[in-house]
């Protein structure tokens, strides 16, 4: 566990992780009898928590292979020559020159074309020729207005895949350039000057297995993951709910579609006294879901405008790079499932009792330096007129989905857990949530016709855990979730770096009710 948490298995073959995943595999179905006959169930538990963390490093490297660094790459040309190149990166920026600029706009009246990198695929070689200096015609005339604002002849991409993508035409008796990515590195950003190439910038990557390879390693760490959460889950409903409930959420996490669950707690939630949301659309309840309106996208328009901060990575934008200046909300769904509504209430009740038996100074989040612990959020106008519950420190906070989990939504068992987005690592394996829909963007790495989508919702906090350490102590973190008074972290790592921002974490789904789908175009203005 030692040698994964330094990071072995990134530097050594994907042999390496398909064997661990297979001593993994083979020692949790050996010790599952041994631990669970054990009176400290705590310790159990505790190797149970070992042996899935190094199956989270293992799905770490999994998830790098598929994460797009660029994500689009587009052109203007005219009939003699290239005059623009754009690189959009997965996170929203864009790097390159055109001539009218990178937004929207400039691009559109540019007549910029894309063209989509296909999955796993990364630029590894530029390649094309430039253009000689415009001629003057007989007479002194001028070239055209083109020629004069053209940066090379063509250019052709190199992807990892063996495609090419080729811009522009080539021309005879023109200077040809080429420039390779480094071993372990791609190309972000190629650099026009004096209507040639004269250099590409590149990012490094950590993974590069084959495809083959990949399938490999996925095949290993499935079953690893159906032995080690077995014996997780069961140790942790053993230890107690708020412990069952945090194993629960590591095994759906990792893939496992029906982990264990004792009856009396499924008894306790069906038999909760829950009433329907006032503000649900009764009409289409039979379909979870409902359409929003053109006024209720408005509505929620400005409270994205509102939450929208500044970039992490600090890129500025200038002539030859730009970041989205905002999010443009598109259209969006209203969720409306009942089953995770039960759940989400009964928990927000518990929580509700277990804050009346703290201390008054407990109940409330740990204020701080920069102001107090509740979400920014808190101080907007909520989303549809709804209310979040401020007995329970409930909050409306943004979630991450993947496009191509979008659809999920309108199935029973739906929750946060199965939205299938990049989540943070620093406070251990929970729900990672933001007051910021800038900091949920520059993770959604996947997109639908142009439109990434992402979740609002509503969210009990109960008692916060306040932390604001470059290094956090993730396993004191989490244990005094779990096993003590405290029901979420709030990791304030822009307390110490302005480029960051806070996270809210919970280690337990039924925390997180996603009451709204939003799809969205990035803006760059």
């Amino acid at each position: 566990r030692q040698a994964v948490d330094i990071g072995c298995l990134r530097i050594l073959s994907p042999e390496a992780c398909t064997q661990t995943c297979e001593d993994l595999s083979y020692l949790s179905s050996c010790a599952a009898s041994f631990l669970e006959a054990q009176s400290d169930v705590a310790a159990s538990f505790g190797v149970a928590r070992q042996m899935c963390a190094i199956l989270d490093s293992v799905e770490q490297l999994l998830w790098e292979c598929s994460r797009p660094h660029v994500a689009r790459i587009g052109a203007a040309v005219s009939r003699t020559a290239l005059l623009g190149l754009a690189v959009e990166l997965a996170d929203g920026t864009r790097l390159g020159q055109c001539p009218k600029g990178l937004s929207d706009e400039g691009l559109i009246a540019a007549r910029v074309k894309w063209e989509e990198l296909r999955l796993g695929e990364r630029i590894v070689e530029v390649k094309g020729v430039g253009c000689a200096p415009p001629r003057r015609g007989a007479g002194g005339s001028r070239p055209p207005a083109q020629d004069d604002q053209s940066i090379a002849g063509s250019v052709v991409l190199c992807m990892s895949t063996g495609r090419q993508v080729e811009f522009g035409f080539k021309k005879e008796k023109c200077p040809p350039y080429s420039f390779k990515a480094e071993e372990g590195r791609e190309i972000e950003e190629v650099i026009f000057e004096g209507k040639t190439c004269t250099g590409v910038r590149m990012a490094p990557f950590g993974v590069t297995w084959s495809q083959d390879k990949i399938t490999e390693v996925k095949v290993s760490f499935m079953m690893a993951v159906d032995s080690v959460c077995s014996s997780l889950v069961r140790l942790g409903w053993r230890c107690s709910r708020k412990a069952g409930k945090y194993a629960y959420l590591q095994a759906r996490r990792l893939g496992v579609t029906q982990p264990f669950m004792p009856d009396d707690v499924e008894r306790d939630i069906r038999s909760a006294d829950v009433k329907l949301p006032l503000h649900w659309d009764l009409s289409t309840l039979t379909a979870m879901k409902a359409q929003l309106r053109s006024e209720e996208i408005s509505a929620l328009q400005a409270f994205v405008n509102s939450t929208y901060g500044t970039r992490q990575d600090g890129t500025t934008m200038s002539d030859k790079s730009q970041v989205p200046s905002g999010l443009d909300l598109v259209w969006g769904l209203r969720l409306q499932n009942w089953d995770t509504w039960c759940s989400f209430v009964h928990r927000r009740e518990g929580i509700r009792a277990e804050l009346l038996d703290l201390p008054p100074r407990e109940r409330e989040p740990e204020p701080n330096e920069a102001g107090p612990g509740l979400p920014k959020t808190s101080a907007l106008q909520p989303p549809l007129g709804v209310e979040p519950d401020a007995q329970t420190n409930g909050a409306w906070l943004f979630h991450g989905v993947a496009a191509s989990r979008a659809h999920l939504v309108a199935e029973a068992d739906f929750d946060v857990d199965r939205a299938g987005c990049e989540e943070g690592r620093c406070y251990g394996r929970g729900v990672y949530l933001s007051e910021c829909c800038s900091a949920v963007d520059e993770l959604a790495t996947e997109s639908a016709n142009g439109l990434h989508c992402m979740l609002l919702c509503q969210v009990t906090l109960g008692s916060t855990l306040y932390d604001n350490a470059v290094l956090p102590d993730t396993v004191g973190l989490v244990g005094q979730c779990i096993n003590g008074p405290y029901h979420s972290v709030l990791g304030d790592a822009a307390r110490r770096s302005p480029r960051n921002h806070r996270d809210f974490v919970v280690y337990d789904k039924d925390q997180v009710y996603p009451e709204l789908l939003l799809w969205y175009r990035r803006a760059y203005r």
